[in-house]
């Protein structure tokens, strides 16, 4: 179903994300000098994890009133009247127990033992002491001051730094004192139900007490359970159970802030529990109201959020709040935090606005879908569900983002995260690693924007100083996820690859088996089969160089052969097929129950589609290499949900069908020759060997190569002109341990015009035989000559792009760290069977798998350089002016002319714009006037083939101006019109190549100007 997903845009925060959250907090009340607020906090925490019995400090602190004590213990009788087994039991203490805390940073050492000597200079004799404190303690630091309090005033001292606090404040019972000190965003907060028997106990309790809940833990218990109940359909019903209770909390008597989370929690519970947010339509627009007075930018955050909740509610016709009531707040909360960012002087509150503007301009833009009202059930909303659910669904594909639904700035949001990053280094604790979360989460909304690559490289090296290699590998992998849910592969796969390459930094070999595995998915969704054929088994080989029972292997070596399924390469399906299996009987439990393992149905589906095509054929050579490669007879075999093809299909019917499913004919890959085809970017790629298993390899390595390099140029325009290129691939030995790096030789085109290349590869001798980023390189160089050839743009911007796109990191990323032949060693010389396969040849018609291959991929079809339709329509009003001075006698003479008229007009059926007839009809008058020989053709100047006509000049005969030969004509004017825009061939093209590239990226046939009809026939 299509829908326009819940915007869940700030989703729960894990332990770990909070604390850093919390950390970042506690050191903003450093920075604003919130003494008062720190020393209740530390109450609150102390009578919640360590003593109930405290009682606040008297007396000013200038004064000395307090004695260096903050708060101390108070006389318990407590643990006498409960007996052993009540709530107080080993809280209650008999010693005198005093608590201190400072916001100081400097000589935190002085302030401690200073506060020390003081509680023990006088009033009554103390036996323990808690210090809090907001800056860090080493922890040698920490046990010389707790040596140095017992040696000189027999006291036991313990320490709660920062980062200790911001820990234990994420527990249970603690998460209310981070909600009413250190503004955590309600819809941050890490659910803390445990289960059912936790949820229900809560319940019982609130059903059974005299009393109402009226505390902040109170409030926090009640939100955890309106979202727990919310987001299964089991427990809906209890939502007005949770919404009565936390009602209270409206009231006048509460804190502002308490009223804050009640009224967001109703408004939520109400929509995404109940569907319906109309009943709390008033506590919506209240609670925006109020935040328009607010300067904390936690609770301008949870403003945002609530704000995407309504204009939710308002595309899925679930409020009463109008749509240009929406609009004007958005303004105005727009207008009040730049009024808050203007003013702020405080780096970490900075950053802090600057992601809630971002958030803000995240939001739907409204105005942009017309109408007071939303189109009748055209938005439909998502069920209520656990946002790992949805999750999980839009990973399916069974929910879909809707496209039409834009967001308010998108740019706008992007300059805000790149201001964020550049002042971020003067707030070192701000929580990057959840900013980072929350940019990921709309990374498809980004990706296509100027600036993307710079914000995302800013981010991750911010991550990864503030949380090391894993976090910035993280941070690439949840965009990536994000990218692809968004049905976005190629954008995908740089982040996979920053992801795998990090995570093998941090030596987390199953992560980084996982990018692996999911980048070669990326691949093959795109159609670049053997690209993903390579990262399938280098997975394989990854995890089985740590067990060769690993679990992932039976996977990487299963879609490893779908995708030379996929690419027609059918002996060497089988060839994988056999392995794949036995590692599946092996290594998984259940394995004979197929429909537990898709990727062994998918399998199987593709050898019983094999074994149909196989029959059609009739070859014993293929029935022969079926049964040889997987060691068993395939007659009477087949997948348990596959169909067979029909068998009244005749066997041009098959052949047809088997081209436009996969664009290869059947065993592409056998015969004494391996032709290995594809299209990308508008060029035809073969790939040609002997079929012996090292050259193979080589052939293989070199297309999987081309496949990956072509990802990293997808944002780098080579302005390639559409060519077919035929690529010869022979193995020489490696040169002292060295790859050989031999030389590329260009060969004459063949009569189809197939650009031709002889490329060696250095042979794979061994697992250690050479560095795999040397065995990169000679395939990146070999690469690059061949694109350069084909490209059109100048020396000067080709040495810049290839030199931004191709660098040793780059490389290493784009090409898993395993080399091809490595990675393929799977399969050796017997299953391999080269022997066996050149007697076979392929059977149907030849292609380079178009109907497989990704349709962003296939063609480049965005505008060239410098091109606009401005420019265009400009470039043709100066073509009409300079035909009209070039041809002036020539026009007149062949308008009278009725041949001329019905060439015209057939040219304009045709599609001609009237500059193109007079483009061609100047080239040919030039010729008939010059007859130039290839000596004088160099010759000429641009004031001599742009000369205004002379009277006295020779008109062309009327006869030689012809369809045919206008079309003839025109087609000599391609190259310079590719030249006019700044691109020239570096070898000799074929005037249809620049055709199909000026039609496809400079709008050849359709760009025009207003003139005058150069044409007026009576």
């Amino acid at each position: 179903m299509s829908v326009a997903a819940e915007n869940e845009s700030s989703n729960p925060w894990t332990p770990e994300q909070l604390t850093s959250y919390l950390r970042f907090q506690l050191s903003q009340m450093r920075a604003q000098n919130r003494h008062h607020a720190f020393e209740d906090l530390c109450r609150d925490f102390a009578r919640q994890n360590i003593l109930t019995n405290i009682l606040p400090a008297t007396g000013p602190v200038a004064g000395g009133g307090d004695q260096g004590r903050d708060f101390e213990t108070f006389h318990t009788y407590l643990n006498n009247t409960l007996g052993p087994t009540g709530h107080f039991i080993g809280v209650a203490t008999e010693e005198t127990v005093v608590f201190t805390c400072t916001l100081q940073a400097d000589d935190i050492r002085s302030k401690i033992l200073g506060d020390i000597a003081s509680i023990c200079s006088q009033g009554t004799p103390v036996d323990r002491v808690f210090s809090f404190t907001e800056v860090d303690i080493s922890t040698s630091k920490r046990h010389k001051l707790i040596e140095k309090a017992k040696k000189d005033h027999q006291i036991d001292l313990e320490i709660f730094d920062g980062t200790a606090l911001a820990e234990i404040l994420t527990h249970q019972g603690n998460v209310w004192i981070a909600v009413q000190y250190l503004n955590v965003p309600t819809s941050h907060i890490p659910s803390q139900v445990s289960g059912p028997d936790w949820y229900e106990s809560e319940k019982s309790r609130l059903r059974g007490s005299g009393s109402p809940a009226h505390s902040y833990g109170d409030l926090v218990n009640l939100r955890t359970c309106m979202k727990y109940a919310r987001s299964r359909a089991e427990l809906r019903l209890d939502l007005e159970f949770w919404i009565h209770h936390a009602s209270r909390f409206l009231a006048e008597a509460f804190p502002e802030e308490m009223r804050d989370i009640a009224s967001y929690e109703i408004v939520v519970a109400r929509l995404r529990g109940q569907g319906d947010m109309t009943a709390a339509d008033g506590l919506a627009k209240g609670f925006l109201d109020r935040s328009l007075h607010y300067s904390e930018p936690a609770r301008l955050e949870n403003a945002a959020v609530l704000l995407m909740y309504v204009q939710g509610a308002w595309l899925h016709e679930s409020t009463h709040i109008g749509k240009q009531w929406i609009i004007d707040y958005l303004h105005r909360l727009l207008h009040r935090v730049d009024e808050l960012i203007d003013s702020a002087t405080d780096p970490g509150i900075r950053c802090e606005l600057l992601d809630t503007k971002a958030t803000l301009l995240c939001s739907t833009d409204l105005a942009a879908i017309p109408g007071e009202h939303p189109p009748s059930g055209k938005y439909l909303p998502v069920p209520p569900m656990p946002h790992s659910r949805l999750t999980d669904l839009l990973h399916r594909g069974e929910i879909v983002l809707r496209g039409d639904v834009s967001l308010f700035s998108a740019d706008g949001a992007l300059r805000c995260w790149l201001e964020l990053l550049e002042i971020l280094p003067q707030a070192p604790l701000f929580p990057v690693t959840q900013l980072a979360d929350h940019i990921s989460m709309r990374a498809a909304s980004f990706v296509d924007l100027q600036g993307w690559g710079t914000l995302t490289r800013k981010l991750d090296d911010r991550v990864e100083r503030q949380a090391g290699f894993s976090a910035r590998a993280e941070s690439a992998w949840k965009r990536a996820r994000a990218l692809l849910d968004a049905g976005r592969p190629l954008a995908a796969i740089p982040d996979l690859e920053l992801a795998r390459t990090n995570w093998l930094t941090g030596d987390n070999l199953e992560k980084s088996v996982v990018a692996l595995a999911t980048t070669a998915e990326a691949f093959k969704s795109l159609g670049l089969f053997y690209a993903a054929k390579h990262y399938f088994l280098a997975a394989g080989a990854l995890a089985s160089s740590r067990d060769i029972m690993a679990p992932t292997t039976p996977a990487s070596l299963l879609d490893a052969a779908v995708c030379d399924f996929l690419a027609g390469n059918w002996c060497s399906f089988l060839a994988l097929l056999g392995p794949g299996l036995n590692s599946h009987a092996e290594i998984r439990g259940d394995s004979e129950n197929f429909e537990h393992w898709e990727d062994v149905k998918i399998a199987l589906g593709c050898l019983t589609y094999v074994r149909e095509i196989s029959h059609v054929i009739g070859s014993p050579e293929v029935n022969a290499y079926m049964a040889g490669s997987l060691g068993f007879d395939t007659s009477d075999f087949a997948a348990p949900t596959s169909a067979e093809l029909a068998p009244e299909r005749d066997a041009a019917t098959i052949e047809q069908m088997l081209h436009s499913d996969l664009g290869q004919p059947a065993f592409a890959d056998s015969g004494p020759f391996r032709t290995i085809t594809w299209k990308c970017q508008g060029i035809y790629w073969k790939v040609r060997c002997r079929n012996r298993r090292l050259d193979v390899l080589a052939a293989e390595r070199f297309a999987a190569a081309a496949q990956e390099l072509c990802t990293l140029f997808s944002d780098v325009d080579l302005v390639l002109c559409p060519s077919s290129v035929m690529i010869e691939i022979s193995t020489v030995p490696s040169v002292a341990g060295t790859v050989a790096h031999a030389e590329p030789r260009r060969l004459k085109s063949t009569a189809k015009g197939e650009k031709r290349w002889d490329i060696k590869l250095t042979r794979d001798e061994g697992p250690y035989a050479y560095d795999y980023h040397d065995a990169h390189a000679e395939l990146a160089s070999n690469i690059i000559f061949v694109l350069s050839e084909l490209s059109l743009i100048s020396d000067e911007k080709l040495d810049e792009a290839i030199s931004a796109a191709i660098t040793r990191e780059t490389l290493s990323r784009i090409m898993p760290h395993i080399r091809y032949d490595r990675a393929a060693s799977f399969v050796g010389d017997d299953s391999f069977d080269g022997a066996t396969r050149q007697r076979i040849h392929p059977w149907g018609k030849s292609g380079f798998s178009e109907p497989m291959i990704c349709e962003d991929l296939i063609e480049v079809n965005s505008p060239g350089p410098g091109y606009s339709d401005e420019e265009a329509e400009i470039r043709c009003a100066n073509r009409y002016t300079t035909f009209a001075r070039m041809l002036p006698y020539t026009l007149a003479r062949l308008n009278q002319e009725s041949t001329f008229h019905d060439a015209v007009l057939r040219l304009r059926e045709a599609g001609w714009r009237d500059w193109h007839i007079l483009q061609a009809l100047a080239n040919l008058v030039f010729n008939y006037r010059n007859r130039f020989t290839e000596e004088t053709i160099s010759q000429v100047t641009p004031e001599i083939a742009f000369a205004s006509e002379d009277p006295t000049w020779e008109i062309v005969p009327p006869g030689m101006v012809t369809v045919e030969s206008l079309k003839e004509s025109l087609e000599f004017s391609y190259a310079a019109t590719l030249r006019t825009w700044g691109l020239t061939p570096r070898s000799p093209m074929r005037p249809k190549q620049f055709l199909i590239l000026l039609e496809k990226r400079y709008n050849y046939w359709s760009a025009d100007s207003p003139h005058e009809d150069p044409f007026p026939f009576e």
